[in-house]
């Protein structure tokens, strides 16, 4: 038999052709005969419709944007208006109702090799009266490793996504899941979170931390509601209880309530200075906001760490105890004892700035950038420089921003990409957003 011509699909500025004929809907529910197909016109085995017609997929809705009358030789070619009299092009198709497949291009290619590997992707498009209702990317099985692995890092989102998707059956490597779980898509971080703990995948503390703080809240209310084999430390769930989203506040209360009382607090004196230090840092560097000690108690929590440590002669909370109290809302004092703890700060940096210490670094760069001095700018991109040299991801974020505002270095975007796609890449949902915002607004489109 004559393979036939197909109709075609605009679909993602790309043209394809499906293995529908949306257009014979309209014929059977009308009672109108097919102009195209009419036997006395003369047809081509090619096509017994007669015809060729060209949708297209616009915010939901599927259009009918083009007929091509394919007929023998010497006839007049007719126009949709033979079907549509008086309607121009791109006719919304309010009479479909069924599913449109799309074969999908089934060479899949890694950026910057010559390796492509052959996989059948089929694209179901379901529609209620012209309306799109679901969109489904299915793939062939089996699928090799060497395919997973090619799909999975593809530069295109939507592949990613696809294979993400489809793991079914399929255990990624931890290298995989490591690297599904920093993808800037925040879809394909929450697929790679979901078939990972499917599969039985022991997700390391570094994992759970992020998930826990990433900026898709999907993934946080999964994670705080689905891991609760994994014992949170007192800072996670202090964190959790003062989440933006009430799902994840909820979770918290729901499912560990108990933890949250007296005996997880006294296991809390269990740990170094060290550790509560850092376990409060991973609070304060996400940039919070007002707060009060009614209304935010897990931030309140993280206060009264901080003003122990410092009690204790621990120095690096000073910084974090300016913070906390600068943005304190409830109580009297609160922009004094801030200065005062931004003085101590800034003496305590100044004193220890020979430590291998990134974090210390970065926390003088950004108190002298607080500094009103003629050099303030340059003293801190220089602090900044020398913590983002040494991987500490918020430091990037903010060595980022002095190369985009020219802030103590020559403005420089294509460095402030550079330093911001680096504390992306280790996760930091400052950096992430800001990242996507120069993309959106500087014109640059190489998002590699």
């Amino acid at each position: 038999m004559t393979e036939q011509l197909r109709d075609r699909m605009l679909y993602r500025d790309e043209e394809f052709q499906i293995e529908t004929y949306p257009l014979n809907q309209y014929f059977k529910l009308t009672g109108i005969d097919n102009p195209y197909g009419d036997e006395n016109r003369g047809r081509t085995s090619l096509c017994w419709n007669g015809y060729v017609a060209t949708w297209a997929l616009e915010d939901g809705r599927l259009y009918l944007s083009n007929i091509e009358d394919i007929l023998v030789k010497g006839k007049e070619a007719l126009n949709h208006e033979a079907v549509f009299p008086g309607q121009t092009a791109c006719i919304f198709a309010h009479w479909y109702s069924g599913e449109i497949n799309v074969p999908l291009n089934d060479a899949v290619k890694r950026d910057g090799d010559d390796d492509q590997v052959a996989v059948e992707r089929t694209l179901k498009l379901a529609f209620q009266s012209g309306i799109l209702i679901s969109e489904e990317v299915v793939l062939k099985y089996p699928l090799t490793p060497n395919a997973i692995e090619i799909g999975l890092t593809s530069t295109d989102v939507y592949v990613r996504r696809e294979f993400a998707d489809s793991l079914d059956g399929y255990m990624p490597t931890p290298e995989q899941i490591e690297r599904g779980m920093l993808d800037e898509d925040g879809k394909v971080r929450m697929a790679f979170i979901m078939h990972a703990r499917k599969e039985k995948h022991p997700f390391t503390p570094e994992q759970l931390e992020r998930a826990l703080t990433d900026n898709n809240v999907h993934i946080r209310d999964y994670v705080t509601s689905a891991f609760r084999e994994y014992k949170f430390t007192p800072f996670q769930l202090m964190r959790a209880l003062n989440d933006e989203s009430d799902r994840v506040k909820n979770n918290i209360l729901l499912y560990y309530g108990d933890e949250i009382q007296s005996a997880q607090m006294i296991e809390l004196d269990r740990l170094s200075q060290d550790e509560k230090y850092h376990q409060a840092r991973t609070v304060v560097i996400q940039k919070i906001d007002y707060w009060n000690e009614i209304d935010n108690p897990g931030i309140y929590f993280v206060l009264n760490t901080c003003q122990q440590l410092a009690a204790a002669g621990y120095g690096k909370a000073y910084y974090l105890l300016s913070l906390l109290y600068s943005a304190k809302q409830d109580g009297d004092g609160n922009q004094d004892r801030a200065l005062n703890f931004e003085r101590l700060a800034l003496d305590w940096c100044h004193a220890n700035q020979d430590n291998d210490d990134m974090h210390l670094w970065n926390d003088l760069g950004e108190l002298c950038q607080q500094q009103e001095e003629e050099d303030c700018f340059e003293k801190a991109a220089f602090w900044y420089r020398k913590a983002a040299e040494n991987g500490y991801d918020v430091a990037q974020y903010n060595l980022a921003d002095c190369y985009r505002f020219g802030l103590g270095v020559a403005e420089d975007l294509s460095a402030a990409i550079e330093w911001c796609k680096r504390s992306a890449k280790q996760g930091n949902k400052l950096a992430i957003a800001n990242l996507a915002h120069m993309y959106e607004h500087d014109g640059r489109t190489n998002h590699a």
